[in-house]
């Protein structure tokens, strides 16, 4: 992540929208799977970035934050079409 994507998701946060990041362990996980994390998780490692640990742990990730990809893709393309419908 760039640093102004962090600082929006941050703000958004602040202000009271729902900022997540969508994060995929294809190694672990495939593609089937992959968690909607809260940007508060993201940032509390940001944050600490400079002193040690450059990544968030898997365990660090809830089970209740896991989504499966087929439907995430089947929910936008439901409410994302282009004519409307």
């Amino acid at each position: 992540m760039k640093q102004h994507q962090v600082e929006f998701l941050r703000y958004w946060d602040i202000v009271g929208g729902e900022a997540y990041v969508f994060v995929q362990f294809y190694n672990v996980q495939g593609f089937e799977e992959f968690y909607m994390a809260p940007i508060s998780l993201i940032t509390s490692y940001w944050d600490k970035r400079g002193k040690g640990r450059k990544s968030v742990p898997i365990e660090d990730f809830k089970n209740a934050w896991k989504r499966k990809t087929e439907d995430y893709l089947k929910f936008y393309e439901d409410n994302n079409s282009i004519d409307g419908k």
